[in-house]
């Protein structure tokens, strides 16, 4: 199956947090997903994705949540402290 890029194929079996390895910091990927696809917007929870891809491996619908996770921190112009020299530096 492609990696799906669109958020709407998602149907919230939670897979994708039971495999995420911050999940247990706050960052529920199949939450994330919902908020995208409503537009609600993700605010500092985009950020604490590792973009691991875990997700992908374990999601039955091949929702490429990093690529989501990815477009949305493009779209944020509130990046977290501890990423602005990373981004500096490229």
């Amino acid at each position: 199956m492609p990696d799906r890029l669109t958020e709407d194929y998602c149907y919230k079996c939670g897979g994708c947090t039971s495999i995420c390895p911050v999940s247990g910091s706050g960052f529920k990927p199949h939450k994330f997903i919902a908020e995208v696809a409503l537009g609600i917007g993700s605010g500092a929870e985009v950020w604490r994705c590792l973009t691991c891809r875990e997700c992908m491996e374990v999601c039955p619908q091949g929702v490429n949540i990093p690529e989501v996770v990815r477009s949305e921190r493009v779209n944020d112009l509130a990046v977290p402290v501890a990423h602005k020299g990373i981004f500096q530096s490229l």
